[in-house]
């Protein structure tokens, strides 16, 4: 009779959605009075209801007691333990969403441990330039008083957490933001210092493939093929690569983890030619929240410990390398939450007392190698992001980088374009239905930069007469000729029908849009000379109908979209899983 009600209970249990299953026992093999079955988000009545539970519902009574079994009903009372078989339908579920069991507590926010900045002296503990105080305005300066060591630069800095000496320009960014460094002498790629080139931040990743390490790659899912590497084969050599996508919490909530890991799969192997990289290799992390990032660090731990070896972190300029590293170990290294500025642009009020490496939207913050232990005679490397041309960012000033990089979850818009109609991404972009039958365009990009649509005639005109106000950025209209000519790019596109998305169209640092309909068409791209313009597979194909949105006059009218439960998208993902009640026909 146990078994059959146990039987009984793991069915009743799959049918609404069971995730953990607990019973109160008092011996292995015999269950006893009532066992209580827990539900996850995933199956709730209504999956948007964010309201409590009715644990009184969630309870099952199998109809016998310690009475009848002739049982101590005080025994084994509080041990608890958690079904096998309830294990197994957790581990199908994780391994369909594409989440390994050993990794599946690790895609949760993990609390940062107590890693250390290794800084050797002399240097900068910001960025990891050589210090020195004979050449003013130059990169690694800082006055010979500060140099000293009794003299620590911050008040009630402990040395042993956090190394305190910073150069002047990590000072500048820390405490007044990007828009200090008003001398482009000190912003990597325009720079003409040695230090601050490009070719000497590649000089330094070359060191990488001629040593024993595990390599981890950082790439921006807002901007994929312009933050991947070009010459990743050549730096990571022979050693063991992981590819990290960071900003995915940025992503639409009810995104696909499966989807994306496959198609980040797919598009590492044709467009860099990795070979090597596999499903497992393939981490989607947010350095700003934590999400994912335990689960990345325990498998390039574990490689590198098996190996003998440390993990080198690589990428593009502006991925999030050194977010990463701060999120690992609880560091700040920009402006301290919370604080204020006074009209002069200065930080009031207290900094944190833990500071680590600098970060900042200026491309090029990090300056040389920067290490942390992480624990088991293992440490992470931080390094330079390399500098692409490619990238849109290249070219603009800190006020329109803060507006390109998305720092907060990104709404898509769809909107249907004819020909003759064109949609404009501030005063940086413009895309218009060549030739064919209407479309749908969905745009994916920060919210701060404005979204238009307007007559394809006369555009040139309507460019130069509403950048700045009604387009936004560039904030001025002055800037135009300063980022360069728009330059035009027609691109065929095959649709696949009006349920996906045939294709994505990548901007370099701006973002991308999907296009979705039936029949052939040309779309015309016009960017920034020099900006990377790519065709590629959609990654999330099946975003226009819940995005469609209206032009009228100024701005761009949405539908609300369904609420989401917060959760990331857990909660969706799984309700694949979950089988549907079917209503019944009434008579009649």
């Amino acid at each position: 009779s146990a078994s059959r009600g146990l039987a009984t209970a793991f069915l009743s249990a799959r049918r609404l959605g069971h995730v953990v299953f607990k019973a109160q026992c008092r011996r292995p093999k015999l269950a006893h009075k009532t066992q209580s079955v827990q539900l996850s988000r995933f199956a709730r009545k209504d999956p948007d209801d964010p309201g409590p539970f009715d644990e009184e519902s969630l309870k099952f009574d199998f109809g016998w007691s310690p009475e009848n079994e002739g049982l101590d009903e005080s025994v084994g009372e509080s041990d608890e333990f958690e079904d096998d078989m309830g294990r197994r339908i957790r581990e199908a579920k994780n391994l369909e969403m594409g989440i390994d069991d050993e990794d599946d507590r690790e895609w949760e926010p993990k609390p940062a441990r107590n890693y250390a900045l290794t800084i050797p002296e002399g240097t900068c503990a910001g960025c990891g330039i050589i210090l020195q105080s004979a050449r003013l305005g130059e990169p690694g300066y800082l006055p010979a008083e500060k140099l000293e060591p009794s003299t620590p630069q911050g008040e009630d800095e402990d040395a042993s957490e956090s190394p305190s000496l910073i150069c002047q320009r990590c000072h500048r960014l820390r405490n007044y933001g990007v828009q200090s460094l008003k001398d482009p002498e000190l912003r990597p790629g325009l720079s003409h210092f040695e230090e601050l080139k490009p070719e000497a931040f590649e000089d330094l990743l070359a060191v990488v493939s001629k040593k024993r390490c595990v390599v981890v790659t950082l790439i921006d899912i807002f901007d994929f093929h312009g933050s991947l590497l070009p010459g990743l084969k050549q730096i990571v050599g022979g050693n063991p690569l992981l590819v990290a996508v960071n900003k995915v919490d940025l992503l639409p909530g009810d995104m696909s983890v499966d989807r994306v890991k496959h198609w980040v799969l797919g598009e590492c192997r044709d467009f860099a030619a990795l070979d090597r990289v596999r499903l497992g290799d393939v981490h989607l992390v947010s350095a700003r929240t934590g999400l994912g990032v335990g689960g990345l660090l325990d498998k390039a731990r574990a490689l590198a410990k098996q190996r003998g070896c440390d993990i080198y972190v690589v990428g593009a300029a502006n991925v999030g390398k050194s977010s990463l590293l701060n999120r690992l170990a609880d560091l700040d290294g920009g402006q301290a939450a919370g604080t204020k500025r006074s009209k002069k642009g200065k930080v009031q009020g207290k900094a944190p007392k833990k500071r680590g490496i600098t970060t900042s939207s200026l491309p090029g913050t990090t300056l040389s190698f920067l290490r942390m232990e992480v624990g088991e005679n293992v440490a992470l490397v931080d390094t330079p992001g390399l500098i692409l041309p490619h990238q849109l960012t290249a070219a603009l000033n800190p006020e329109e980088l803060r507006a390109v990089i998305p720092n907060k979850k990104v709404e898509p818009t769809t909107l249907r374009l004819a020909e003759g109609k064109v949609a404009l991404l501030g005063g940086l972009a413009s895309v218009e239905l060549a030739e064919g039958r209407p479309f749908f365009f969905t745009f994916f990009h920060a919210p701060d930069v404005t979204l238009h649509a307007t007559k394809a005639e006369g555009l040139e005109d309507f460019l130069r007469a509403h950048t700045g106000s009604l387009l936004k950025p560039p904030f001025e209209a002055a800037r135009l000729e300063a980022i360069g000519e728009l330059v035009e790019h027609l691109i065929p596109v095959d649709g696949a029908g009006w349920k996906e998305a045939s294709c994505d169209i990548v901007l370099s640092g701006l973002g991308w849009f999907s296009i979705t309909g039936a029949g052939p068409c040309t779309v015309r791209v016009r960017a920034p000379r020099g900006t990377m313009v790519v065709q590629r597979d959609p990654l999330m194909p099946f975003e226009a109908k819940a995005t469609m949105g209206k032009a009228t006059g100024g701005r761009i009218v949405k539908k609300p979209r369904k609420k989401k439960t917060g959760d990331g998208g857990r909660a969706q993902w799984a309700s694949a899983f979950v089988p549907s009640k079917k209503k019944k026909k009434r008579p009649g």
